[in-house]
């Protein structure tokens, strides 16, 4: 029997196929989840559920947001969230529903087709990232980490670099680098990593197995 994450997964993926890979807000509305403006992203779990949105946020920004709200109320509903809490400490568990949270997000607001026609086309890539990030609106973070978290099964990384600084990472292996860290020749450092320069002298990296 699949454990609840993976079950949450396997069931979401059929519940977006079957509607035709909805947006955000026409999973809320399938799911009885209302959206209104508010000051800060929240949800509220209460009947009926309640997604606060600022006005502020627009694009791909607030379909992503409404995605990572909505993970929320999946997981609550799951009692993932209460189960993690149980065996690990507040922070800890935080942390991971977070990251769960940003990982549903980016199945709903990047999805499959998309997604698998960009892995087709340009295999374990920096082009398939941008590619991910230009077809979509997602900022070039979010599209690394759809294309790294996808499946624990590979061992990746893709990695941001601006003026020989590590900026920012998402990684399925230990870098032996930390955020910040400042590293003059990547090639040096992570042999095999395919670089893409990028606007303003930043270099997109991935490092892994292909």
């Amino acid at each position: 029997m699949s454990d609840p994450v993976s079950q949450l997964f396997d069931d979401l993926h059929f519940m977006l196929e079957r509607m035709g890979w909805p947006t955000p807000m026409e999973l809320a509305r399938a799911l009885d989840i209302k959206v209104t403006d508010g000051p800060v992203p929240s949800i509220n779990l209460d009947p009926p559920p309640t997604i606060q949105l600022p006005v502020s946020l627009r694009g791909f920004r607030r379909r992503h947001t409404l995605a990572h709200e909505i993970a929320h109320a999946l997981m609550n509903w799951r009692e993932i969230d209460a189960e993690l809490l149980m065996y690990y400490a507040p922070e800890c568990a935080h942390s991971n529903l977070e990251a769960l949270a940003n990982h549903i997000a980016g199945l709903i607001a990047i999805p499959p087709p998309i997604f698998q026609k960009a892995m087709q086309r340009y295999g374990f890539s920096p082009t398939t990232m941008t590619y991910l990030a230009r077809v979509t609106g997602a900022p070039l973070e979010i599209a690394m980490d759809r294309v790294i978290y996808e499946s624990d099964s590979y061992r990746r990384a893709a990695m941001l670099f601006k003026r020989n600084m590590l900026i920012d990472f998402a990684s399925t292996i230990w870098l032996e680098a930390d955020l910040f860290d400042v590293i003059p020749d990547p090639r040096e450092r992570f042999p095999g990593i395919v670089l893409q320069t990028m606007d303003e002298g930043v270099l997109l990296g991935t490092w892994g197995e292909s």
